[in-house]
């Protein structure tokens, strides 16, 4: 069966139709994305967190002044039009479908100029998928890279950035499951494609230099202070990290992961591996993901009316400015 995928919100193709080959997103990586999550669970089909997800999209749009106003309302109707024209509605209870909503830019001219109002487009693609890294029950074993993370657009999710994480990656050694970064002064600051939190006493840090503004970071500082626990955001070397209790990932990929010891230039770095609050907190987290509550989820039905028409819910408005409110990118669970 070949993949259906939006190139412009509300149109479908069955076929990936060329890129430009001056593209300035195919040259010069000129593209933000996220990566999001829609459920096959119990209440039906629902999206995780869209509002979020396209808040935090816009800003980095607007960071680069690129001419783009993402249609937040059609883009949700078109990931739910794509999960039925991919015939994923019909996977079994249970099932994650990853959601990767691109920025690109679709120029046919040579060079750096900026792009014109009406060359900035809007993909969406598709795929089930399952779980991002294994966790072995002692946490995953990390692996420092040898360049640091001094990234100019650090706080985007910019297309750019990743060519860092890609270049880890590839050199990642046997026996490890993810690579990590320090930053130009030492400290811990993200994993190749996830927010870094350190647990001390019952207080969770987390950088704020050099790292995304995560979105499941900010759900899941909001969930630690609903279990009566503290946070700030603070950096750490990773000789400071051998006094922590416990470190872990965050991300919408990898949901929370705790990491069980870290690697530089063959010296092993530990925490005291308690990961009684990590899993407390993974079981809040799991609440909110798979228990589909609809402050933070919106589901297929809401958005696909009659002969799958589109149609916005009444209760969207509601939730998306409470949660913006909340969580969004100029919250106080935000890094920005």
């Amino acid at each position: 069966m070949t993949m259906i995928v939006s190139y412009s919100p509300g149109e479908f193709n069955e076929d990936f139709p060329h890129i430009p080959a001056f593209s300035q997103t195919l040259n010069y990586s000129m593209g933000l994305f996220e990566g999001m999550s829609a459920i096959i669970g119990e209440k039906g089909i629902s999206l995780f967190h869209p509002d979020l997800n396209y808040e935090r999209l816009q800003w980095g749009v607007d960071f680069f002044k690129l001419p783009y106003k993402v249609p937040v309302e059609k883009s949700i109707y078109t990931v739910f039009k794509l999960i039925k024209l991919n015939n994923y509605h019909t996977l079994p209870k249970g099932t994650r479908i990853y959601v990767r909503p691109l920025i690109y830019v679709r120029n046919t001219y040579v060079g750096l100029t900026p792009p014109k109002e009406g060359e900035i487009a809007l993909l969406h693609a598709i795929s089930p998928m399952g779980k991002y890294l294994p966790v072995p029950e002692e946490g995953i074993k990390v692996w420092i890279a040898p360049l640091p993370r001094t990234l100019p657009f650090a706080k985007v999710k910019a297309s750019s950035n990743y060519q860092l994480s890609l270049y880890a990656r590839r050199l990642l050694p046997e026996g490890f499951h993810e690579a990590a970064f320090l930053n130009a002064q030492g400290k811990l600051v993200e994993g190749s494609g996830e927010n870094v939190v350190v647990v001390k006493d019952n207080t969770l840090y987390t950088p704020k230099e050099d790292s995304l503004p995560g979105i499941t970071l900010r759900l899941v500082l909001m969930l630690a202070e609903e279990m009566g626990l503290s946070w700030e955001f603070k950096s750490f070397t990773l000789e400071e990290i051998k006094q922590a209790d416990a470190l872990f990932f965050t991300g919408n990929a990898a949901g929370i992961v705790p990491i069980g010891l870290i690697e530089k230039d063959g010296t092993t770095y530990q925490a005291k591996n308690d990961f009684s609050l990590v899993k407390e907190l993974q079981k809040e987290y799991d609440k909110l993901f798979w228990g589909q509550p609809e402050q933070y989820h919106v589901f297929m039905e809401e958005f696909l009316g009659e002969n799958d028409s589109f149609q916005v819910p009444e209760r969207w408005e509601k939730i998306k400015e409470e949660n913006i409110s909340k969580l969004g990118m100029h919250s106080k669970y935000s890094s920005i």
